[in-house]
């Protein structure tokens, strides 16, 4: 037989104490026991190790390691030249948490949402069913958390019949079958699947706490996807062009010139609602606003397409549509590129001269509105979008905190 690893009397106390933790699990405490022996072991160990180390029957450790191998969370190996089985466990916490929650799903979380799926598609088809229809439906929403007590559905004071008073027939008589079925799986389930299904509990609140705080009022997902997705595409657009807007000016080699030109015979930079501003600031300082208007063109155009790009990934799902820290800024900078843009078009069209649209036969092939004017309520169109989109990712956000 082989000798029995040297345990300190510390190590000795953990290997008990989680033998007794894992019968508060649902484990075995033999199965406990080992696991909690193959985690501080030095090296990898044979059954007959285990079994002289723990004083345990043979049979029970290799039916412990059987257990330990279908969780996952142990490794067999084998010396060179060597017939027996080494053990050993998982050395990564988290990565053996990981493991472990998801065995625990499928074994424990998956098939209690299988029976609720079977039930609510029965209770569908009782017309007299349907509060206990709502109910189950929640449930296998994570609207619902199953109760601690075993030996029925609801808690003491939970159940709607024994808080009015009604009697006790009033409570047995639900479909006998699916009562049945409901009440022998939840005696089956251990503490961890409860603290499973407590969680997606959690997390279900939490995203109808969000959706509280965006608003109230229903929308058709998609039709908001589509109103999204359009508007991604007329800031892509809108980008687009301010974006080569900037890239002309910054490669004419004249811009400066041009551009005290284009101020100096413009009617609005005479007349009009801002010549005063004109002739206070853009006139005595041409260079300074020959470079705003560049570079403000360039930092709009990037804005607005980084921002359409960001509200088109969104509509992607999995890792590439999942919510991330920096929307929320994208989406401020994307309303201020929007006013940026409304403005510099109206600056634009005042300074041509603000002649709003009429009836005229000489439009009668070309635009009756100009481009600039246009592009305006565009401009303020996103700016009010993206706010909208700030605001519903910071309280989102906030109620999620």
């Amino acid at each position: 037989m082989a000798d029995a690893i040297p345990l300190s009397p510390p190590l000795r106390r953990f290997v008990q104490h989680w033998g007794e933790m894992g019968t508060r699990w649902g484990v075995n405490r033999t199965v406990a026991q080992i696991h909690a022996l193959l985690y501080v072991a030095p090296h990898p160990l044979t059954a007959d190790e285990i079994q002289t180390t723990l004083r345990i029957a043979r049979s029970n450790v290799s039916t412990s390691l059987r257990e330990l191998q279908g969780w996952g969370i142990i490794r067999v190996s084998r010396d060179l030249g060597d017939r027996k089985d080494r053990f050993e466990s998982m050395r990564d916490v988290w990565e053996m948490f990981r493991v472990i929650a998801e065995e625990r799903k499928r074994r424990e979380v998956d098939p209690t949402l299988a029976v609720l799926r079977e039930s609510v598609a029965e209770l569908r088809r009782m017309p007299s069913e349907r509060e206990a229809t709502r109910r189950l439906g929640d449930l296998l929403d994570g609207g619902g958390r199953l109760p601690g007590d075993a030996h029925h559905l609801g808690g003491r004071d939970s159940h709607p019949a024994k808080a009015q008073g009604q009697p006790a027939a009033a409570l047995t008589a639900r479909p006998a079958p699916v009562c049945k079925r409901l009440i022998r799986l939840r005696s089956g389930l251990t503490r961890g699947a409860r603290c499973c299904i407590f969680c997606i509990d959690r997390n279900h609140r939490r995203r109808r706490t969000q959706m509280k705080a965006i608003g109230s009022g229903r929308r058709l997902p998609r039709s908001g996807n589509a109103a999204l997705a359009a508007g991604a595409l007329i800031q892509g657009v809108l980008g687009i062009e301010f974006l080569l807007a900037g890239l002309s000016k910054a490669a004419d080699s004249h811009y400066l010139a041009n551009f005290k030109a284009f101020v100096a015979t413009s009617p609005g930079a005479h007349r009009g609602p801002i010549a005063p501003l004109i002739q206070a600031v853009v006139t005595p300082h041409p260079v300074l606003a020959a470079w705003l208007a560049e570079f403000g063109e360039l930092a709009i155009g990037i804005i607005l397409l980084v921002a359409a790009l960001e509200t088109a990934r969104r509509r992607f799902a999995g890792r590439v549509g999942a919510e991330l820290s920096y929307e929320p800024a994208v989406a401020l900078a994307g309303a201020a590129a929007g006013l940026g843009l409304a403005t510099i078009s109206g600056t634009i069209f005042l300074l041509d001269g603000g002649i709003l649209p009429t009836v005229n036969p000489a439009f009668a092939f070309s635009s009756a509105i100009p481009v600039e004017l246009m592009m305006v309520p565009l401009g303020l169109g996103i700016a009010w979008l993206e706010l909208g989109r700030f605001a519903a990712l910071r309280h989102a956000r906030i109620a999620a905190r």
